[in-house]
């Protein structure tokens, strides 16, 4: 037990010197060693940013080397206008076109195709007209107007053609059933002695009759729709002959007649 106690006094009273030493010895080592995986971070990252923006540069300058700037043309404002602003014959030529339509009556409006075309030309001089000097407010707004305007016109001028056809021949038929029934009076009349063939021509009359109390009923209806749908058609072209009328003077308004 002696033994055992010396030996662990012994041990206890070198341990801490040794560990002391040990850790002097250790200390200059770790120092070192974290100096210099410092440096060599520092180094890397600094190596690694100017790889990247050694790149990023010649990424840029090779963007502009491939530039001509020298071969790319800068035109003035006025020589961009000239290019984009139509010629006075071109512009006769889309007020002739509108013109022509025009002269051709409302009528027109009931062919798509037409009015299609019709519609780009007004666009097209409406937008001329915004920065053409010659052309008057009101006369640009008559036409910007007209543009806006058309496919309501065509599409409820068509409508109320339609409606005239099909009351018209509603009514042609109430005309038709009613000769047809005078008709089949005379013809009843005119038999004497056959009772078979009086009764086929009173069973032909019947039905002549039937039909045509069927569609008298409409008759009022009908002609009040055709009244509104006329009237439609009145409007639309009144306003199609005052358009054409501003049309007829507006070669003068744009200053344009020298092209005759």
């Amino acid at each position: 037990m002696q033994d055992y106690q010396h030996t662990e006094e012994g041990e206890s009273s070198t341990t801490p010197s040794a560990c002391k030493a040990g850790a002097e010895e250790e200390a200059h080592p770790i120092s070192t060693c974290t100096s210099l995986s410092t440096s060599s971070i520092a180094k890397y990252l600094s190596n690694e940013s100017e790889s990247i923006i050694g790149d990023d540069d010649v990424e840029m300058d090779a963007f502009y080397d491939s530039l001509d700037v020298a071969a790319i043309p800068m035109l003035s404002s006025h020589q961009k206008l000239a290019i984009t602003t139509p010629s006075d014959e071109e512009i006769m030529q889309a007020l002739r076109s509108v013109q022509g339509f025009l002269s051709k009556g409302a009528s027109t409006l009931l062919y798509p195709e037409k009015c299609s075309i019709l519609k780009a030309k007004l666009d097209y001089l409406s937008k001329l007209s915004a920065y053409h000097g010659g052309i008057s407010r009101e006369t640009s707004k008559v036409i910007s107007e007209a543009s806006q305007f058309l496919t309501h016109w065509s599409s409820d001028y068509t409508k109320a053609h339609t409606k005239i056809d099909s009351i018209m021949s509603q009514l042609l038929r109430v005309d038709e059933l009613e000769m047809n029934l005078e008709s089949n009076k005379k013809r009843y009349l005119e038999v004497v002695a056959s009772h078979k063939r009086k009764r086929e021509i009173f069973e032909e009359g019947k039905t002549i009759k039937a039909e045509l109390d069927e569609l008298k009923k409409n008759v009022p209806q009908w002609e009040h729709e055709h009244t509104l749908a006329k009237k439609t058609q009145a409007n639309i072209i009144a306003e199609w002959s005052r358009l054409r009328e501003t049309f007829q003077n507006i070669e003068k308004d744009w200053n344009l007649s020298e092209l005759d």
